[in-house]
């Protein structure tokens, strides 16, 4: 159920082809946001296996989420985020079944505004993120909600991975509490496993990108 209402609310945000987030307009001291957006989502590098790139294996997807920021100075802040995503792979496993890389993003951040550089009343504002991330992930047989898909040991092809993400972005400020965001985020999942996937399977570190636009809405503390 729970997983049922976080897909509705991806696809409602899919729907208008944006992200919203909540952000405080002009504020000197402290800002506060929320994030929902919506993004595309592609394997960038790894392998699926000794033979096979996972950017051969899989199509280009859809990875929906929303995080919380805090900005304690005007330039600077922290974010919190999760994420859903998923890939369907390009060769059915079996006829009619639809087999799909899934991944769940959970990921904090340090968030760098220019707007000081760029002056106080701008309103374009470009930014940039780095930070860490937890990545459980799985191959499910059919779908983003099917099983999870066997290994030749015996183990279910998932796994929780540590991993790092940086990106870049820019936000116009439409009003003072709307804004207008675009950006991309690169992750690196450390997902290679021998003990758990087989030392002959292939499956190594994976790349992905998630990329998108949206829509923000600002709200904010007072110092």
């Amino acid at each position: 159920m729970m997983k049922r209402r976080i897909f509705l609310l991806a696809a409602l945000v899919a729907t208008f082809s944006f992200s919203a987030v909540m952000n405080a307009a002009e504020m000197q001291h402290q800002r506060m946001k929320l994030n929902f957006w919506g993004s595309g989502l592609s394997s960038v590098g790894g392998s699926f296996s000794s033979s096979l790139k996972t950017s051969d294996a899989v199509k280009t997807g859809a990875s929906y989420g929303l995080a919380w920021q805090y900005f304690p100075w005007r330039s600077f802040g922290v974010q919190a985020g999760y994420e859903f995503g998923g890939m369907h792979f390009k060769a059915p496993s079996a006829p009619g079944e639809t087999p799909a890389f899934v991944i769940h993003q959970i990921t904090v951040a340090g968030i760098y505004n220019f707007a000081n550089a760029i002056g106080s009343s701008a309103r374009l504002r470009p930014l940039i993120n780095a930070g860490v991330g937890l990545y459980p992930f799985r191959i499910n047989v059919d779908g983003f909600s099917g099983a999870a898909a066997k290994l030749s040991n015996g183990n279910e092809f998932t796994k929780t991975s540590f991993g790092l993400n940086a990106g870049a972005g820019v936000e116009f400020a439409a009003t003072n509490r709307f804004s207008i965001y675009g950006g991309a985020r690169y992750q690196y999942l450390f997902a290679k496993d021998e003990q758990k996937f087989g030392a002959d399977a292939g499956f190594g570190d994976q790349r992905i990108l998630n990329y998108g636009l949206g829509l923000m809405y600002n709200f904010s503390l007072q110092p």
